[in-house]
């Protein structure tokens, strides 16, 4: 379930998101083949999660492994799936959408800006991993860092697999700065 998904995601910094594919191709032509196959065959699941019409908003992120895409080109992209039904009768919110969708390719390391994609997926967003985390309790960015404070991200890690939460006991298992613990 999603909100199964979700939890597990929460306490994670190594998952980048948890997503729900509706289509995966080679292509562009055979993701729209597959997109409609896969709406068809779900289309009672659909109606019944989003309603029939105007019920509920998204948004639509585009994504590339191997390459970066300015607005324009992203906005290329997405209107691709015009063909989409489901997103005529949904409202777009840019902000507080109730749905995200993905428009993911994977073109390959370094690759020219005309090599085409060897896959196209379209997913649904569940949930996103905590990876903010790595960034919010980074050591170096603090004032009294040691010469030896670990990673922040081997820290969470670490914390995530003893399973630490506010108002447990840790012990540090190094006793040296600290950086652990914080």
């Amino acid at each position: 379930s999603d909100e199964a998904a979700t939890l597990v995601v929460k306490r994670s910094i190594l998952i980048r998101g948890i997503y729900e594919i509706w289509g995966d191709a080679k292509d562009y032509v055979e993701i729209e083949d597959k997109l409609n196959t896969f709406v068809e065959e779900n289309k009672e699941m659909i109606n019944t999660k989003y309603g029939t019409e105007n019920e509920w908003s998204f948004k639509i992120k585009v994504e590339g492994f191997g390459r970066k895409y300015t607005a324009e080109q992203q906005k290329e992209i997405m209107l691709r799936f015009g063909f989409m039904d489901i997103l005529q009768i949904g409202k777009v919110d840019l902000s507080k959408p109730d749905i995200i969708f993905w428009i993911i390719e994977e073109i390959g390391e370094n690759q020219s800006k005309e090599t085409l994609p060897k896959r196209v997926m379209f997913a649904r967003q569940i949930s996103l991993g905590n990876r903010t985390l790595i960034d919010h309790f980074n050591v170096k960015k603090r004032d009294y860092i040691g010469t030896t404070s670990m990673d922040s991200a081997l820290s969470l890690i670490i914390a995530n697999m003893a399973k630490a939460l506010p108002g447990k006991l840790i012990i540090d298992p190094f006793t040296g700065t600290g950086s652990l613990l914080v």
